[in-house]
């Protein structure tokens, strides 16, 4: 080659050195179209080239290069580690295919790179498939094409296969790093296999690989999944302990697991004891699930502490914490508790929405305070506290359920006429139930208003009455 040749040859290396893919793919073409002769002794100035493209990820531009006269392995390797930073999961099997007709044996770079590809790409069929391809051909694999193949498996929720994948691996005599540990319990988490991660999680430990928050939060939804809450309390106790501070989104999976599994200690646990004592901020995920959890306990007084504990700690609870609480009291019938939810939603700067004021109402319902009831549905009404349409439907239900266990008759027939003359959606139930109450109790004038309205509305009262 001339001294020109070599100069460009050199300066097409020193590009690739530095990724940049352009400039050196712009001096091979200018090489090209004036006929040079380029060295053709390694470094090839191709592969500089080619290598620039596989660092940057300019899988297309490495592909061009490749259509240049008989592209080495170097050149391949390359071009399917461009792919791979492309999560071009497609071509980077197709490249290795090509290596094999041209009865070119791939090397462990370049099969590593496609897996990558296929882990990138979330093909964890394809990835698999690879590596039976790498041991047929004897390449080894390193830890990287283990993070990769089991994480694409993860994402596919396939935990047995990778389950199958990384022992294989281990019996091959690859060590996984941290990554794949991390992919490989994160997919025993998306199947809930609790003794597999927590096994994983000790390995790491044995190995004093380091472990992240990412390790521990896929532990925890392992645990949580499987229903093992006491490990998971106390693998977010270690967590704790190693110093690390735990995001929402570990909290939350957490959390989320107890509500799921009806076990409101453990999520009152969590979130009183564990976040508030250790300064941790309760994200409202977490938050509002541990109220969930109580709300279906039935536990008032456990929702109640926790909503006043997030005020305390100008942590305000929102409106979906807030309803919870507030449908935890109406549970127990504690329209007091009920009242100041709503008060301290207020004061919060809260527009208090259906479903809570619906808690309110039936808190009243359950405790036959119809006064209250009918005072709260007409402040409703006059000021649309549940949005910008009329009292819903059922809480006017609960406020005449109020009135029908107080026996007030009259109170209750004037209620109907308001549901009926406010243009409310009603059917036949809520006839039925207030003349159904009027029977019980041989109110004979109130029941015949009551079937008098509802013949008017063309509604079909239930047969007897």
């Amino acid at each position: 080659p001339s001294a020109g040749a070599r100069a460009l040859a050199a300066a097409i290396a020193a590009l690739g050195r530095r990724r940049l893919w352009w400039e050196a793919g712009a001096r091979l073409e200018l090489a090209r179209l004036h006929g040079l002769q380029l060295p053709t002794a390694p470094p090839l100035p191709r592969n500089a080239a080619l290598g620039a493209c596989a660092r940057s990820s300019r899988w297309r531009e490495a592909l061009g290069m490749l259509e240049e006269p008989l592209p080495d392995l170097v050149a391949y390797s390359a071009a399917v580690s461009a792919c791979e930073g492309s999560q071009q999961w497609r071509t980077a099997p197709q490249l290795l295919a090509s290596l094999r007709c041209r009865e070119v044996r791939p090397d462990a770079l370049a099969a590593n790179a496609a897996v990558g590809a296929c882990g990138a790409g979330r093909q964890g069929g394809q990835a698999v498939n690879l590596l039976r391809g790498m041991e047929f051909e004897g390449l080894e694999p390193d830890a990287a094409t283990c993070s990769a193949a089991v994480s694409a498996l993860h994402r596919e929720e396939q935990w047995r296969r990778a389950l199958v994948v990384g022992d294989s691996l281990l019996r091959r005599g690859v060590q996984p790093d941290t990554i794949a540990c991390n992919a490989m319990v994160s997919a025993l988490g998306s199947g809930g296999r609790a003794r597999e991660a927590l096994g994983v999680l000790e390995a790491m430990q044995l190995r004093c690989l380091q472990r992240s928050i990412v390790t521990y939060g896929a532990a925890i939804s392992a645990c949580t999944r499987g229903r093992r809450w006491e490990p998971a309390l106390a693998l977010a106790r270690r967590l704790l302990a190693a110093g690390m501070r735990p995001d929402a989104v570990a909290w939350a999976t957490l959390v989320s697991g107890c509500e799921a599994g009806q076990e409101w200690e453990h999520a009152v646990n969590v979130v009183l004891v564990e976040m508030q004592r250790r300064r941790h901020p309760a994200g409202s995920v977490a938050q509002n699930a541990a109220l969930s959890a109580c709300e279906k306990a039935r536990r008032w007084e456990a929702a109640f502490a926790l909503a006043a504990c997030a005020g305390r700690r100008r942590h305000e609870p929102d409106l979906v914490a807030t309803s919870a609480a507030v449908s935890a009291c109406e549970k127990a019938a504690e329209w007091a508790r009920s009242l100041g939810l709503l008060a301290g939603a207020r004061c919060g700067g809260l527009e208090p929405n259906a479903v809570m004021l619906g808690g309110v109402f039936g808190a009243y319902e359950r405790a036959q305070q119809w006064e209250r009831s009918l005072h709260l549905l007409a402040e409703a009404a006059a000021s649309r506290l549940d949005g910008n349409s009329p009292p819903a439907m059922g809480s006017c239900r609960a406020a005449l359920g109020a009135c029908l266990g107080g026996q007030q008759w009259r109170q209750t027939l004037g209620l109907v006429q308001s549901i009926l003359q406010g243009g409310l959606e009603t059917g036949a139930a809520t006839f039925n139930l207030a003349a159904a109450a009027s029977a019980r109790g041989r109110r004979w004038g109130p029941l015949a208003a009551f079937l008098e309205l509802a013949d008017g509305a063309s509604l079909q009262p239930l047969a007897g009455l």
